[in-house]
């Protein structure tokens, strides 16, 4: 607080005094400080966008909003933290914790997106965005389009298609011969071994489909193959496996033998 100024004082000092004070509260200055941008599983308990605050007033007004998902559309208020007021969407999901930090409940696919906390008080304003992005852990991969036995041969050709629907984002899905990596990713190369193709799906999701493409030898009687599904919202990769089965032209010639051949 302000002290009371003698009556006798000098209006030169008085003048200064009160310039002085001005170029004070020119310099005022509040500082925002957000988070790490965030991922959260699809139905989550609860996330929490972090913001903290320094300002020279004691009393700044804080607030939540998020970027609309279309350029020049409108903000959405989510939060008034100094009035303590969830909007319209938000409301007995959303609370503050930790000075100005934002906590969501129950988190769904509509609130991703970013998020922005903004302080200000008089002239001084200031704001820091934040992300949240939304995971939906994958399917486990299903093989299909396997139907043993196949020819041994040096020309290419499909020998089995993976599936893993419903991930978010795309899931990565990779073939294996043992713990040889085969094939993997997104590629239209004709020298990849495999090829995959994402489907989007009404739900925000994706499907993820894979096709093993290879020469079959004799050596690969017996091989084991398996299709790996990795996504950030597995603990650890899923994987399905096959045991391949290859007809030789020459039954002598076939590197091993399984029951198909008994």
């Amino acid at each position: 607080m302000y002290q009371r100024l003698p009556m006798d004082i000098p209006v030169r000092f008085l003048t200064e005094y009160m310039v002085l004070l001005c170029v004070i509260g020119a310099y005022a200055t509040i500082a925002v400080n957000v988070g790490p941008n965030k991922q959260a599983l699809r139905g989550a308990e609860s996330v929490v966008l972090p913001c903290q605050y320094t300002s020279d007033d004691a009393a700044p007004t804080v607030r939540w909003w998020k970027e609309p998902d279309i350029p020049g559309q409108p903000r959405t208020r989510v939060y008034h933290v100094t009035n303590g007021q969830a909007f319209t969407g938000y409301a007995d999901r959303a609370s503050i914790v930790d000075q100005a930090s934002l906590k969501l409940m129950n988190v769904g696919m509509l609130d991703e997106g970013t998020y922005v906390c903004s302080v200000e008080k008089n002239t001084d304003y200031e704001e820091g965005s934040v992300k949240l992005e939304i995971l939906v852990a994958p399917n486990p991969p299903s093989i299909s389009s396997y139907n043993p036995p196949l020819e041994a041969n040096s020309k290419r050709q499909v020998v089995a298609r993976c599936t893993s629907e419903g991930g978010k984002p795309e899931a990565t899905l990779s073939w294996y011969n043992g713990s040889q990596l085969i094939s993997g990713g997104l590629s239209d190369d004709d020298d990849d071994q495999g090829g995959t193709l994402i489907q989007d799906r009404d739900d925000g999701t994706f499907n993820i489909i894979s096709d093993l493409i290879v020469a079959l030898s004799r050596y690969d009687q017996g091989q084991q193959y398996f299709c790996q599904v990795d996504h950030p919202a597995l603990d650890q990769p899923q994987k399905e496996y096959i045991q391949m089965e290859v007809l030789c032209k020459y039954l002598k010639k076939c590197a091993r033998r399984s029951s198909i051949f008994t």
